[in-house]
């Protein structure tokens, strides 16, 4: 896996995503799946960290998403759910006829205080 702080070349989403899922790569076909997302992207905050891939059907295949600002805003609201509160920027990939990969990516922490999404603690 990458190194954290860098954004992601399409080449190496492509590359990625064959693998499929893993303890630490999550795919949800868009952020109809928010919810779902988040109690992820809060188990990899309690532990090694990974990454979140809105627009990626189970299969792997890159199908991407319409993007729009709310679409965004629906992210950060979801984020904004976390205790304690997290900062995870939103790495956009452009696909192609207008859609996106849309990449949430965290590290893990070994602080003692577990980070919540809605009250409740992320397991993977």
């Amino acid at each position: 896996m990458m190194s954290r702080g860098t954004t992601m070349t399409k080449r190496e989403i492509v590359a990625l995503l064959p693998q499929g899922e893993s303890d630490s790569i999550e795919f949800k076909r868009s952020t109809g799946e928010m919810k779902e997302a988040m109690q992820t992207l809060c188990a990899f905050l309690n532990g090694s960290g990974g990454m979140v891939l809105f627009g990626v059907r189970p299969d792997g295949t890159a199908e991407g998403q319409k993007v729009s600002d709310q679409t965004l805003r629906d992210i950060a609201q979801g984020l904004d759910r976390f205790e304690p509160p997290v900062n995870v920027p939103v790495e956009r990939l452009p696909i192609d006829k207008g859609r996106e990969i849309l990449i949430l990516r965290v590290g893990g922490t070994s602080d003692s205080i577990p980070f919540t999404f809605e009250g409740r603690c992320g397991e993977k």
